[in-house]
Order: C-alpha cells, then sequence, then structure tokens
C-alpha cells in the first residue's frame, strides 16, 4: 500500500510528533510512505533522517480565529485550490491507495481523496473552538466532507464522545502510541528535604494552554514562603509571550519564572523537574501529560479534556486543579510536595497506566488493521 499523510504543521508539537511515530512504524510494514507538510520545518529533518519521503506543499488550514475579512477567505480559497490540485497530481503519480489527515484543521486531504476516488482516513486531535479558539471557515462544506471520508481516528473517549455529538461522527479511538525509549525512566522518590522544587509547563504558549494560571500559581506559592522555581518552555505569539513576561516582572516573580522557546531536548527540561503542569482549557489527549507519567513524573492537569482522562476522575494518576483557579493549582502543588508518599504511589500508578494504554507496537498493529480492512474493502 501508498499512504500519503498530510500532517497541519511542519513544528514537533504532539500531532506532528504522534505523526513521525506512525509513519516511521508503517515504514517498517514495508508500506510506501509519503508525507506532506505546508512549510519546512523540523519535522521535515526528522522524516529525512527516517528515510521517509516528504512533499512540501504550502496551504492553509480550514479553520480561523478572531475575525475573519472577505479578502482572508479568498486567499484561503486560491492557495487551498492550488494545494488540492498538487495533492491530485501526486496521488496520480505515487499511485496512493490511502489519505490520511492528521488534524482535523485541514481538509485539503479530504477533498483530493473525494477528487482522485481514494479512501481518506481523518484522524481528530483537536477539540478547535473549545482548545484553540478555532472556528470552520465553512461548516456546511465540512459536513459533505465528512460524509465522504471513509474512516475517523479520535485521540480520546472525551474526543470521540464530542465529535459524534457535534458532527454525528462514528469513530475508533486510539490512544497515541508513543516510543517509550525516548521517555522512560524509572521512578525517583523524591527527597523530602529538597529545597526548591523545580516545575515545568511545556507546549504551546497561548491562552488556551494556560500558562496564566501555573504564573499566578507560582505567585501564591512565593507568598506562602515556599521555594519552587517554574520553567515555561514553547513557542507561541510574540506579543502574548510579552504579556505573560510582563505580568512575571511585574509581581517580581522574576527569580521563580523562566519562559524559554521550544526545544527538541525537552527530555532535559523533564528530567529536572519534579513536578510537571497541564494547565490547557480543554486538552484533546495530552501527549505531554503522557510524555511527563512514562518519564516518573507526577503531573498536575485542569481538570477537563483528555487531561483528567489520563488522570482520573479521582486522581489515581496524578493531581488535578480547577482549570482557571491558580489557588486551587497552587494548593494542588503544595500538596503534592508535602504527601509525598500519595504522590509516589500516584506516579507509579500513573506510569503503569501510560505504558500500557500507549504502546507503540499494539498501536501501529491497530492503525495497519485498519489501512488492510479499507484498502480490502475499497470500492
Amino acid at each position: 500500500m501508498n499512504i500519503l499523510y498530510i500532517s497541519h504543521e511542519a513544528g514537533l508539537n504532539g500531532a506532528p510528533k504522534s505523526l513521525l511515530d506512525l509513519a516511521v512504524k508503517m515504514k517498517e510494514y514495508g508500506l510506501n510512505i509519503i508525507v506532506v507538510l505546508p512549510q519546512k520545518g523540523p519535522l521535515e529533518e526528522c522524516l529525512k533522517e527516517e528515510k521517509i519521503k516528504t512533499k512540501i506543499i504550502p496551504f492553509e488550514k480550514c479553520v480561523y480565529s478572531g475575525e475573519l475579512t472577505v479578502q482572508q477567505y479568498m486567499q484561503y480559497l486560491c492557495k487551498n485550490f492550488c494545494a488540492v490540485k498538487h495533492i491530485v497530481r501526486l496521488v496520480k503519480e505515487q499511485k496512493i491507495d490511502i489519505i490520511h489527515t492528521n488534524s482535523f484543521t485541514v481538509n485539503i486531504g479530504a477533498i483530493g481523496a473525494i477528487v482522485t476516488n481514494k479512501i481518506h482516513i481523518w484522524h481528530i486531535r483537536e477539540f478547535l473552538e473549545e482548545d484553540f479558539g478555532f472556528k470552520l471557515l465553512n461548516p456546511e462544506w465540512t459536513k459533505v466532507i465528512v460524509r465522504k471520508t471513509r474512516c475517523f481516528i479520535t485521540i480520546s473517549n472525551c474526543i470521540q464522545q464530542y465529535y459524534k455529538e457535534k458532527y454525528g461522527i462514528s469513530s475508533c479511538r486510539l490512544y497515541n502510541g508513543i516510543d517509550k525509549n525516548k521517555y522512560y525512566r524509572a521512578p525517583v522518590n523524591y527527597a523530602p528535604s529538597r529545597d526548591v522544587f523545580q516545575l515545568l509547563l511545556a507546549g504551546s504558549i497561548s491562552d488556551g494552554k494556560g500558562q496564566i494560571d501555573a504564573i499566578k500559581a507560582m505567585e501564591l506559592i512565593k507568598k506562602s514562603g515556599q521555594k519552587a522555581k517554574l520553567r515555561i518552555v514553547g513557542n507561541g505569539r510574540p506579543e502574548y509571550i510579552n504579556t505573560l513576561k510582563r505580568y512575571i516582572k511585574k509581581n517580581d516573580l522574576i527569580k521563580e519564572i523562566e519562559i524559554l522557546p521550544y526545544t527538541n531536548e525537552l527530555n532535559k527540561h523533564r528530567n529536572e523537574s519534579d513536578i510537571v503542569l497541564v494547565c490547557s482549557k480543554m486538552e484533546a489527549f495530552g501527549r505531554v501529560t503522557a510524555e511527563a507519567m512514562l518519564a516518573g513524573k507526577i503531573v498536575i492537569g485542569a481538570n477537563r479534556g483528555g487531561t483528567l482522562e489520563l488522570i482520573g476522575n479521582s486522581e489515581e494518576r496524578g493531581y488535578l486543579y480547577e482549570q482557571g483557579n491558580p489557588k486551587s493549582l497552587a494548593d494542588k502543588i503544595q500538596i503534592s510536595m508535602d504527601d509525598l508518599v500519595s504522590t509516589n504511589y500516584k506516579v507509579k500508578r500513573a506510569q503503569e497506566y501510560i505504558l500500557m494504554q500507549t504502546d507503540l507496537q499494539a498501536y501501529a498493529d491497530r492503525v495497519y488493521k485498519i489501512y488492510k480492512m479499507l484498502y480490502k474493502d475499497r470500492s
């Protein structure tokens, strides 16, 4: 089989990393893999290292935030019309059997599949408006494309239920497969005598990811006399990052909080941390959460979406705080530092759980079976 993947971005955030892992495994099955990217970036370099073909085709996402002008919409239509033409040509030249789109924010793969009468799989990894503030550019057209898609894969129970209710989509729920060899570390009990606890909040920096909750929680922790330091690692809009930095400076938190750009060496920051924070308003799955659990770190996350799902309603595998409530987060950080017996117990349970739920080989096997079933039943 010849598989064409469509990635919505060329960076190495959660969804592209999951695509990279999947593409590598599918190559091991002997499939011919090509990945379409909207521009050059770190993902392209990683794919080339794995000897996986890539193709740069500029396109726009089928979602927007804020206000949309007529000019912007026309630019989107023109750019994506050209992108679909390139997709169609690529499908014919490479004799593609299945087009697998890695995000619901991109529809050029779905349209290309309709034009060429090929199988389309849509991997849904986001809540859109609830998480990123995105709205579909053309909801009615999306409904038409949805009906033409052969298979949907959702990355968590909450995403599966959400798209069932909102779009009538029936999907196969598959937690992301993660290469444990990249992240696994045996849990190490926290030392009660440690003076300064190290906290990490990693991922894209935006209002939806809740960095302000962590910053305000650190403000409360400092006032309580507890010593802790927070690293925020990720990329985002410069104006938003500067807003956070101004708040940090204004409230005398420069010694307690550091904002660093995204790095491929995130494991280093994670291994140096005691606590990993996940403050997203509505995380679809939470690869950062899963990676932290694999690394033997305690996770304190918002009580919503995929974060709640992974940690557990009863906090079996971490601590939950009320999203948007910095005091709730500060209290849970303090509890995790004070009650080391419970914290270490949760860390071990979380690691055992996530190893089972995100086994990369089992995940790849299921995706491969989906490909074979669809390929066999194609009409």
